[in-house]
Parts: structure tokens; sequence; C-alpha cells
């Protein structure tokens, strides 16, 4: 089974561009032969849309929408939204297909700490839901969740444990969970856990993006039943990743590794010093601007060349954003304007280039040996 996983950027309240993002990543994951497409969590209305939920035409608006999704659907689609039912609100996991709603989880592990809030919107659902739905004429039964499902020591509840038992084929967790200090490892680190429970190959779908002070990094992943590692989505930029659930792709991690054994020396030969790494993501401070350059320059050639002698499951292109401005560093910590536009940059870039600001540009002129194109404003 072909699993399109759309780690998409919805914004709070503008429903109708949600819409439009969400339909093109759904027919983008039908182009590419997907058995199954896969949105994170409140993907219509934004996360976190907070008082926007006390408004009854926000919610009717957010109804029509899905409506209006799942009219077009073909294909098994799973996506989350708000269900408004007899005067409660809960965040749900939607599964539609063939232009209906075929099924609705409720969710039952309502954060409420740190920067959750949940529960002063919406109810806790009663029961975990498992859903079957038909992939080239076979039964595959999904087990729905939604992000603190996952997240389930401090509650007494297994809800990994209850799929499980209830004959659930594959786990589905739809997410809308901020970047954190080596949060990857621990989502991944956690997943891996819930498989050894369950032998189960598990979909875990983030948002990426921000709102407000939170910073969604998406990272989504994609596991197979043995723990091995399908598929991990771009960080801090949208991605649209085919996670097949039926080749074992365990080399991901191995050709990731690979890459770094070409970058890492690099960074460190032209004096720079890596802050921070996650899944494909490398955030690095240079002395100055033509050593950052020259540094990616470099392992920029060293992954091309490498690629010429890989197949496609094999192939890595990196993105590179170089900027310079003012940052702040507390212990393994880096952060501040130059980061922010470094990480904007690479949003931006085309993959296996170099894009640098016109700070950056004005300091390297004439100093390295690549020919600067202007890509304009």
């Amino acid at each position: 089974m072909k699993i399109a996983i759309c780690q998409i950027n919805p914004t709070v309240g503008a429903i109708n561009e949600n819409v439009r993002l969400i339909k093109k990543f759904y027919n983008d994951s039908l182009k590419k032969g997907a058995d199954l497409v896969v949105f994170p969590e409140l993907a219509i209305s934004g996360y976190p849309p907070q008082d926007l939920l006390l408004r009854q035409k926000f919610l009717q608006k957010c109804d029509e929408a899905l409506n209006e999704i799942i009219n077009e659907c073909t294909i098994p689609i799973v996506l989350g939204n708000t269900l408004l039912e007899e005067n409660e609100l809960f965040n749900c996991s939607f599964l539609g297909q063939d232009g209906s709603i075929v099924g609705c989880y409720k969710k039952i592990l309502l954060p409420t700490y740190d920067v959750f809030d949940e529960d002063r919107y919406f109810e806790k659902g009663n029961s975990p839901k498992v859903f079957p739905i038909k992939v080239s004429g076979e039964k595959i039964n999904l087990g729905l969740q939604i992000c603190e499902d996952l997240w389930d020591s401090d509650y007494g509840l297994n809800i990994s444990k209850e799929l499980k038992k209830m004959n659930a084929d594959i786990i589905i967790n739809i997410s809308a969970s901020p970047f954190g200090k080596d949060r990857l490892l621990e989502r991944s680190n956690l997943i891996k856990e819930k498989i050894k429970e369950t032998s189960l190959p598990f979909i875990y779908c983030n948002l990426v993006g921000s709102q407000d002070e939170l910073i969604f990094d998406g990272q989504s992943l994609a596991f197979n039943s043995d723990g091995s590692l399908v598929s991990l989505a771009k960080a801090f930029s949208e991605d649209l990743v085919i996670a097949d659930m039926e080749k074992n792709e365990e080399k991901t991690l191995e050709n990731l590794k690979a890459c770094r054994s070409l970058i890492d020396p690099f960074i460190e030969e032209f004096g720079g010093k890596i802050f921070y790494t996650a899944g494909d993501s490398v955030i690095a401070e240079f002395g100055s601007p033509v050593s950052c350059v020259n540094a990616a320059t470099n392992f920029q050639k060293a992954i091309s060349k490498r690629n010429e002698n890989q197949d496609d499951d094999s192939k890595f292109t990196w993105r590179v954003g170089i900027h310079m401005d003012d940052v702040i560093v507390e212990g393994d910590n880096i952060y501040g304007s130059g980061v922010n536009i470094a990480a904007r940059l690479e949003s931006a870039c085309s993959p296996g280039q170099i894009l640098i600001s016109t700070t950056v540009k004005d300091q390297v002129a004439n100093k390295i040996d690549s020919k600067i194109v202007d890509a304009g404003t």
C-alpha cells in the first residue's frame, strides 16, 4: 500500500486557502499513485484555532469545507477537522472515500499543559476507532489517532494497544506537534516503542509552519511493522512523501548518514560549528560568509557526485539557505534573525542548490570560485 503523507502548512482561520492547499496535495498524491492520502491534525482550520472555535459560523465553514473536500475524493483520505455534535465540540480524524465520510474518530487524549489548552475547547472522545478501507480489493483496517494519543504515558490508556486489540492493520496518527530540541528522536523512539507493543506499521503525519510562538517542524514519519524507517519528510518545509509500506526502506537512515559523512567534514574544514541536526536538517554557524559558502559548495558537489552512482531510492538532494545576521547562542542552541532568515531561504531553495541573501552576496562577490546567479527578490 502506497500512503501519501501530506505535510502541509495550513493558515489558521484561512479555510478557503487551506481547502485549496489540501486539494492540491491530494491531486498530486493521486498522480504519484497513492492508495491512501493522509493530512495533519485540524488541517482545515489550521492549528491552533483557539477562540475561533467559539464562533458558530467558523465551525460551520469548517464543516462545509470538509464536505467539499470529501465530495471530490476517490481514493481514501484521512484528515483532521472539527465536529460539533449536540453542542459538544470534538477534535476529529475523518476518513473519506468515494465522495463520502466513512469514519470519524474523536480525539481522546486532550493535552492541557505547556502551550496546549485543548480541553478548554474540546470534549474527549469515548473510545478508539478502527475503520476498514479497500485497497486493490483487499480490506485494510485503519487505526486512527490524533497527536497526543501517541504520548499516552501519563493518561493510563494505551490507545495503540487498544487499536491492536480491535484488529487494526496499521496505525495512522495525524498531528500538530511543535518543534523542540531532540523532538524527532523523541517521536521516533516513542513510535518504535508502540511498534514493539503492537507489531503494526505506523504513519505519523505532522504539520509544518508556525502560528504565534509555535513552530511546527514537520518531519513526518513512516515505519514498517518491524520498526524500520520507510520515509522521513523534510524539516521545516512542506513535503509530500509516498511511503510504500510494501517496501522495506530501512536504507533511508543509512543514506542520510552517508550524506552527513560528506557534509560534516566540510563544515569542520571551513571552520563551521554544527548546533542542531534533525532528520535532514542541519544548522551551522561560520566565522565568515565566504567560509560558509565554500563549505556548502563543496558538500553539494560531493553529494551530487555520490548520487551519480545511486539508484533512485538512495539519492538524496539537499537545499541550503545562507544568511548573515545577528544570532544568540545559549549552550548548544542558536537562534535569532540569522537562523530564521536562513531557514526561509532554505525553504525557497531548489533541491541541490544554494540560496544566499543579498547581504551574503555582497560579502562573497569576487571572493569565491562559484558563479552567483541573481534569483530575484
